[in-house]
């Protein structure tokens, strides 16, 4: 996939299959994924449309990239970041890059909390969680969106979607957690590079970001 002729709708749709694919590798129920738009044209009445009301009309709420709740995955399209050819300072969005505000890596990350929810109490227990809590106070985070525990492990969970070799080299403890105490599977087998599709800037800063957290 190039992500530089790409729509953005087109990326959407491209990462809705993907994370389908990676939960139903995992046996792990499908949420229903859903833009803003395609929410606001349901009828009045259906749940979507009012869980996704009820957030637009917060004061400080919807004009995020996107929201999860309840089995619900919601992408706002025109808030999202279109992939940059060429990174620089704050513009380093890139599809499975350590840094993507694109719809790839928006629907990567709600679907993260899926996951979260999914297994908690199955597979993930209250154990894990103050596990979890230790361990990103210690680890080198993904992103500065890491607010709290669930955002962690949602960027974590980006990165193990999309780039799980990324997520490997660099934070390899959190790699750990995802695969032996979650117990989850990565679906992408490429290593790091090819997943930006070898492109020699991200490829760059992604080999600076593993060597100083080495």
């Amino acid at each position: 996939m190039n992500p530089l002729v790409l729509s953005q709708r087109a990326l959407y749709d491209y990462a809705v299959k993907h994370c389908e694919a990676f939960l139903t590798l995992n046996a792990i129920p499908l949420p229903v994924y859903l833009t803003y738009d395609e929410a606001f044209a349901l009828p009045n009445h259906s749940r979507a449309f009012l869980m996704l009301r009820r957030l637009a009309g917060g004061p400080s709420q919807g004009t995020g990239t996107g929201w999860y709740r309840a089995g619900y995955v919601f992408v706002n399209l025109p808030r999202c970041a279109k992939p940059v050819a060429n990174p620089f300072a704050n513009r380093r969005s890139y599809p499975g890059n350590k840094t993507d505000r694109t719809p790839v890596g928006v629907v990567a990350h709600e679907t993260g909390h899926h996951v979260e929810e999914s297994l908690y109490g199955r597979r993930l227990t209250p154990r894990h969680g103050e596990i979890w809590r230790k361990l990103i106070k210690k680890s080198n985070a993904i992103s500065g969106y890491e607010p709290v525990p669930s955002e962690s492990w949602a960027e974590t969970l980006r990165l193990f979607i999309l780039n799980p070799d990324l997520l490997r080299r660099a934070v390899p403890v959190r790699y750990d957690f995802v695969t032996q105490e979650a117990g989850l599977i990565p679906y992408v087998q490429q290593d790091y590079a090819a997943v930006v599709n070898n492109h020699p800037a991200y490829v760059a800063n992604l080999d600076s970001w593993i060597a100083k957290t080495k």
